[in-house]
């Protein structure tokens, strides 16, 4: 199964081709072996929310080097999948793994053996083995750097431009370094907006705000999908192969779409109005602060949010009378440590604010970040789309739906024919890449905070 839907010289003639380039496992002594041959499955699962990517290789072996290569689970694998797109461009995912785990071995002719290799990348193979109990002083997304090149011997791309500002100092309370990530991460934000850690296929490990996310793709999506039943003009002679390539891979396979939009349950969770109660130890002081779900904001990704001033629960208006459905309780420390409210220009020409404890970044912001996390949940689809090697989560990408699939194609593009509740921006929280016998598809987890008209 190493080329599917490509030419012999690995030109792909669909959006579903790939090639599998090498699969070379290295064992305990550094014996290595191409396993590309006999690969039958490859499964890549990444997520905004999952720290590092999984890969599961599925193995039908007729060769017997699981007992050959006495295989204990602790390998490497370098694996390369790729392909060339029409336009001479080429496109490929190189991926440096660890086996972690060896699932569903079984015999299934007498003469081979299947097996799955689940691997995870390197930063998650070293993790179990490090703890984090040293002094830290600096801000969230600096901290976090030195965390992944220092502990975990692994790179990361910063993607947001303007980072954390506000420096924290403290002590990591023996926990691993990916513990300690997530811990920080919790009280980290841009612009009110929360921050992500996560891997992709595409670009290794990335750290990126939602604020960073959404003006990165505020004029323009990655690319439009459609569910349309037929192909466009431009591509229905079949003579541009460019053209019937670009249109394939903007088909929309499947869909499954899932609706929240209860405000009585938003609305609990602080998506419309939240109450912040600060507590500083040192002073014995209680402060607190109301926040109110603003359209000026401007962070939805589509022109119309989720709520309005007119929706009412019991006749009470959502955003005029719930400020208490959801509070929030941060503790602070203004003497913890000396010259904690003294404003230094760091080495990015930031003003940022010098000796905050933990919890300090949060204090003006978690209620905007929160709220912007429960909103995003408003609408949740999946979709199954043809192979892109160029997509990955934390992207931006519109969706546009035909409410129903008898139309003509002069029809399709008039306005009234347009789903306009589920079309629209949305932003990618996970992707599966499934390499298999039938080609590359993707399995695409979406989540949009808004609409494309007044509800």
């Amino acid at each position: 199964m190493s080329n599917v839907n490509t030419t012999s010289n690995s030109i792909a003639v669909s959006p579903k081709g790939y090639a599998i380039l090498q699969c070379k496992l290295t064992t305990n002594k550094n014996t290595v072996v191409d396993l590309f041959q006999i690969v039958q499955d490859v499964k890549i699962n990444e997520s905004l929310y999952q720290s590092g990517i999984t890969v599961d290789i599925f193995i039908l072996d007729a060769l017997n080097l699981f007992n050959e290569l006495n295989i204990a689970g602790n390998e490497k694998i370098r694996l390369t999948i790729g392909r060339q797109e029409p336009g001479n461009i080429k496109k490929f995912f190189d991926l440096n793994l660890h086996i972690a785990e060896i699932k569903d071995y079984s015999t299934p002719t007498p003469s081979s053996k299947a097996y799955t290799l689940q691997c995870v990348s390197k930063h998650i193979y070293l993790n179990n083995s490090k703890i984090l109990r040293r002094e830290f002083k600096n801000n969230a997304s600096r901290l976090i750097k030195d965390i992944v090149t220092r502990d975990l011997s692994s790179k990361l791309k910063v993607s947001n431009k303007n980072n954390s500002k506000d420096v924290i100092n403290g002590i990591y309370p023996r926990i691993s370094p990916l513990q300690a990530i997530s811990w920080l991460l919790r009280n980290s934000f841009d612009n009110g907006t929360p921050f992500y850690f996560y891997e992709t296929a595409k670009d290794g490990l990335v750290l990126n705000s939602y604020n960073q996310i959404r003006n990165d793709f505020k004029e323009k999506a990655y690319k439009e999908y459609n569910n349309y039943p037929f192909y466009k003009s431009s591509a229905l002679d079949g003579k541009d192969g460019e053209a019937v390539f670009d249109e394939e891979s903007k088909k929309i396979m499947k869909l499954v779409s899932q609706i929240n939009l209860s405000k009585h349950a938003a609305s609990l969770k602080g998506a419309f109005r939240a109450q912040l109660n600060t507590i500083d130890i040192s002073t014995k002081t209680l402060d607190t602060a109301n926040w109110k779900y603003e359209k000026s904001d401007g962070f939805t990704m589509n022109t119309y949010p989720p709520i309005s001033d007119k929706m009412k629960i019991d006749d009470k208006g959502i955003l005029k009378d719930f400020q208490d459905s959801k509070q929030y309780y941060v503790s602070l420390n203004s003497k913890a440590f000396d010259k904690q409210n003294e404003s230094v220009l760091d080495d990015s020409g930031f003003y940022v604010t010098k000796g905050n404890n933990y919890h300090s970044p949060a204090n003006n912001t978690i209620l905007k970040a929160q709220a912007i996390q429960h909103n995003l949940d408003t609408i949740k689809q999946e979709i199954i789309i043809p192979g892109d090697f160029g997509l990955s989560s934390g992207m931006i990408i519109d969706l546009k739906l035909v409410k129903n699939a008898d139309v003509t194609l002069e029809q399709i593009e008039q306005e009234e024919f347009s789903d306009k509740v589920l079309s629209g921006k949305h932003l990618v929280t996970g992707i599966l890449h499934h390499f298999s016998k039938e080609g590359y598809t993707q399995n695409v987890i979406l989540k949009k905070d808004s609409f494309l008209k007044e509800i």
